[in-house]
Parts: structure tokens; sequence; C-alpha cells
């Protein structure tokens, strides 16, 4: 796992929002590496970095493209019964603060994104 973050020490947004935006993205990361094929590289890199007054955050990892579909408005569709909480919650926090979201995926890659300005 790779880890690159550079933000200030104090930001607007709060602790436990923040917080539960990454820990959101990063579970789903894990969850996505554990249903890659076997035998491919199963990879989780984060960045998170404060330009211009936005806080911009990427979850990116290994998955099994296979098993994503997105609706209409760009969420995953979980294959799990009990599935999507994490990325529901990921939009709510980030549109509570004005900010954006996206989730894609590239190849075997699948991609978090968010930006939320003056935070």
């Amino acid at each position: 796992m790779g880890i690159n973050a550079s933000v200030p020490t104090s930001l607007k947004i709060d602790d436990m929002e923040l917080a539960s935006i990454y820990a959101n993205a990063v579970e789903n990361a894990i969850k996505g590496c554990e249903a890659a094929p076997l035998g491919t590289e199963r990879s989780i890199k984060i960045y998170t970095s404060y330009r211009d007054g936005k806080l911009i955050l990427q979850v990116k990892n290994s998955c099994d493209p296979s098993v994503i579909s997105f609706d209409i408005m760009g969420m995953p569709i979980s294959p799990r019964e009990d599935g999507g909480v994490g990325t529901r919650s990921i939009r709510y926090v980030v549109e509570k603060h004005g900010g954006t979201w996206y989730f894609d995926i590239k190849g075997d890659i699948f991609i978090t994104s968010v930006v939320i300005a003056g935070v």
C-alpha cells in the first residue's frame, strides 16, 4: 500500500467526517483487492493534497472490473446484498460540503476521487 499526503494541520471539515471518507474509501479498497482475480498484482494507493483551497483525495485499488457496474449517477452498484453503504456515505459527506465525488474503473483499477473546496 502506498500513501502520499500533504494537507494543513487544521481543516474546516469535521475530523469525524473526514475520517469517514477515508475509512469508507480504504475499506472498499481492501474489499476490491480481495476480489481481484488470483495472480494479479494487488495494491492500494492513497493520494491526498491541499491545493488552491481544495482538499483532494484519491484512492486507487486493484479490483475485478467484471463484477462492478455503475448507476446512472455514476455510483458503483455493489454485488453484495449489504453493499454500497461506503460509497453512499462518501457521497453524502462530500456533497454536504459542496464537493464533488467520482468513482471509475481504469483497466483493473478502481478509482475513488473526492474534491472539497473551502475546507
